[in-house]
C-alpha cells in the first residue's frame, strides 16, 4: 500500500473513533442520567482503574490465554483437514456435515449444552474453536481448490521437492484467504470466548467481571470492560495478522542459499561448457521420417486412418545427424518414438483420430500445423501429461522438461530462484550461467511477476535446460522474443540437444532451416476428412 494512501486510511479511522465519542458524548448528555450512559470521560477514567489492581491484569491473561489457545488448536486443526479434504474428496464430504452443524447452531447452545460436559477454563478453549474451525476450514479449502493447476503440473513435470511445492506454490496462494479468515476469526473467538465465561461464571476472567458488573448495575464498570474487550482483541489480531503475515510472506518469498558445493559434474557443467562441439565434427547424414502403414510419402501429405499429416525432410541436404556413439551421457539420441492409432478428443472437437507415426529423436523435430491442429495435445501426450482416448505412444525417454505455452513461472520468487528451485542443491551457478547466456544478468533478482513476457519467456527455457533431463518439449518457446534474443535462445537450445532430444511445437517455418529440423506437420481432422472426400 502507498503511503499517502495508508496515512489517509489512519486518519479515516481516527476521524470514525472522535465521531463515534461525539456521537456517545451527546448521547449521554441528553438521555438524563449519567446513569444509564455514562460520558465517554468518566468510562476511561474506570477503564484505567481496572488496571491498578493484579485482580484486573489476571483476568485479562486468563481470558487472552483460553482464547488464543482455543483460536491456535482450531486453526491448526482446521488447516490440517483442509488440506486432507483438499487431497481427499471423501473426507471433504465427511467434514461438511460437522461444518455445517457449527455454522448454524447459536453459539448459546454449544456453550449450555457443553457445561454439562466441561470446566469452565476448557468450556472457553472449546467455544472459541467451533467459532474458528468453520471459517479457517472452508477459506482455506476454497484456496487450495484455487491453487494453479498449472504451477502444480509445472511442479510435477520438473519434480519439485513436496516441500518445495508446499512452500513456494501453495502457502503463497493460501495466504492471503488464510490472513483474511483469521482476522475475523479472532475477533468472533473474542466475542465467543467471553460469553462462555459470563454463563459458566469462570473466575478470574473478563467474562465474570462483566457479569459481576451487570449484577451490581455498575454502567461504568460494564463499559469499561467491554472497551478493554475492545481493545484486547483489536490488539492481538493485529499482532497475530503481522506475524503470520510476515512469517507466511518470509516461507515463500525466496530459495535458501545453496548450503554445500557439489562437484560439478559433466551434466551440471554451466551453459558455457554445455555443448560446444558444432555442428562442424559430425558426419552429413540424410535422415528421414518412417511412418506406419498407410503412408504414401515422406514428402507429401501423408493419410493415415482419418488423420491428415504432413511429414517433410526439408533442408535434408543441410541438416547434420549426430554420431549416437559420441552421445556418452545416455541420453537417448538414437531413440525412436512410435504412435500407434491413436485418438483423441475434446468432447465433440476431434483432434487425433488413427493416428499413427514413428519419430526419430536423432535431430530436433519440429511440430508444426495451423492453431487447433493438435499441436500442444501431442506435446502434452508424449510428456504423459494428457492421455491419450485410444492408442499406444512407446519409446518416449523418461525423465521430461517443458517449456509450456504458458510461462508458468512462480511469481513471487526471482528469475534466478525459478531457476534454482528445479536444480539439485538449488545450484546457483548453473543459474547465474544460464541467466547470462540469454542476456538476464540484470533482472536475475527481479520477481517473476515483475518481467516483461520476453523476459519470463527466456527464463522459462533456461528452467527447462537447466536440469538434467531424458527429452525436452518446447511448446512455441521463441514466442514474444526479438531477432536478437531468438537467435541466442536458439542457440541454447542446439547446445542442450547435445545433451537431450528436443521435440518442439511451433508456427513459424524459418525454425526448420535454424534448428536443422525434421518436420511433423498436423492437420485438423475436419481438414483432413474435407480432403478425403474431395
Amino acid at each position: 500500500m502507498k503511503p499517502d494512501r495508508r496515512k489517509n486510511r489512519i486518519w479515516y479511522s481516527l476521524g470514525g473513533v472522535l465521531l463515534l465519542l461525539v456521537v456517545w458524548q451527546l448521547l449521554s448528555l441528553f438521555s438524563g442520567t449519567k446513569f444509564l450512559l455514562p460520558p465517554p470521560r468518566d468510562v476511561a477514567v474506570r477503564f484505567g482503574q481496572l488496571f491498578t489492581e493484579k485482580e484486573g491484569w489476571l483476568a485479562v491473561i486468563q481470558s487472552g490465554e483460553r482464547i488464543l489457545q482455543g483460536v491456535f488448536l482450531s486453526a491448526t486443526v482446521a488447516v490440517i483437514l483442509a488440506f486432507v479434504a483438499w487431497r481427499v474428496k471423501v473426507m471433504q464430504r465427511l467434514i461438511a456435515p460437522f461444518v455445517l452443524l457449527m455454522k448454524t447452531v447459536p453459539i448459546v447452545s454449544f456453550i449450555l449444552i457443553a457445561l454439562f460436559f466441561l470446566g469452565n477454563q476448557v468450556l472457553t478453549i472449546f467455544i472459541c474453536g467451533l467459532v474458528v474451525f468453520p471459517m479457517v476450514y472452508e477459506s482455506v479449502l476454497a484456496a487450495l481448490s484455487g491453487v494453479s493447476h498449472e504451477l502444480l503440473e509445472m511442479a510435477h513435470v520438473f519434480c519439485l521437492k513436496k516441500r518445495d511445492t508446499l512452500r513456494f506454490i501453495i502457502v503463497p496462494s493460501c495466504r492471503d484467504p488464510f490472513l483474511a479468515a483469521m482476522s475475523v476469526a479472532i475477533g468472533m473467538a473474542w466475542k465467543a470466548g467471553v460469553a462462555s465465561e459470563v454463563l459458566s461464571l469462570a473466575k478470574p476472567s473478563v467474562g465474570w467481571h462483566l457479569h459481576d458488573s451487570r449484577l451490581y448495575l455498575d454502567m461504568e464498570g460494564l463499559l469499561a470492560w467491554t472497551l478493554a474487550i475492545v481493545l484486547l482483541s483489536f490488539i492481538s489480531e493485529k499482532l497475530i495478522i503481522f506475524v503470520l503475515c510476515r512469517a507466511m510472506s518470509y516461507v515463500g518469498r525466496k530459495l535458501p542459499e545453496k548450503t554445500k558445493r557439489m562437484a560439478r559434474s559433466a551434466e551440471e557443467k554451466s551453459a558455457d561448457d554445455v555443448g560446444k562441439q558444432s555442428a562442424e565434427d559430425v558426419e552429413k547424414k540424410p535422415a528421414s521420417l518412417e511412418m506406419t502403414k498407410g503412408a504414401i510419402d515422406v514428402s507429401n501429405y501423408v493419410l493415415s486412418g482419418d488423420q491428415a499429416v504432413a511429414l517433410s525432410d526439408d533442408m535434408a541436404s543441410k541438416v547434420t545427424r549426430r554420431d549416437p556413439s559420441k552421445y556418452a551421457n545416455g541420453t537417448g539420441h538414437s531413440a525412436v518414438i512410435t504412435i500407434d492409432g491413436l485418438d483423441k478428443a475434446f468432447g465433440e472437437t476431434v483432434l487425433f483420430r488413427q493416428f499413427s507415426a514413428v519419430l526419430p529423436l536423432d535431430r530436433p523435430l519440429i511440430v508444426n500445423g495451423a492453431s487447433g491442429s493438435g499441436k500442444t495435445t501431442l506435446l502434452r501426450m508424449l510428456a504423459s501429461l494428457e492421455r491419450q482416448d485410444v492408442g499406444v505412444i512407446s519409446g518416449v525417454p523418461a525423465n521430461g522438461r517443458f517449456v509450456f505455452q504458458e510461462n508458468r513461472l512462480i511469481p513471487q520468487l526471482s528469475a534466478r530462484d525459478n531457476i534454482r528451485v528445479v536444480l539439485p542443491d538449488y545450484d546457483g551457478n548453473r543459474a547465474d550461467a544460464l541467466l547470462q547466456r540469454l542476456d538476464l544478468s540484470d533482472v536475475s533478482d527481479q520477481p517473476a511477476a515483475l518481467l516483461s513476457g520476453g523476459e519470463k519467456r527466456r527464463v522459462a527455457i533456461a528452467r527447462a535446460i537447466a536440469p538434467k533431463s531424458g527429452i525436452l518439449f518446447l511448446d512455441e518457446p521463441l514466442r514474444e522474443l526479438d531477432e536478437k534474443r531468438e537467435t541466442e535462445a536458439i542457440r541454447l537450445i542446439l547446445d542442450a540437444f547435445t545433451q537431450a532430444p528436443v521435440i518442439l511445437a511451433a508456427h513459424d517455418v524459418r525454425l526448420i532451416d535454424k534448428f536443422k529440423a525434421r518436420v511433423l506437420t498436423l492437420e485438423r481432422v475436419q481438414d483432413a476428412s474435407a480432403e478425403e472426400t474431395t
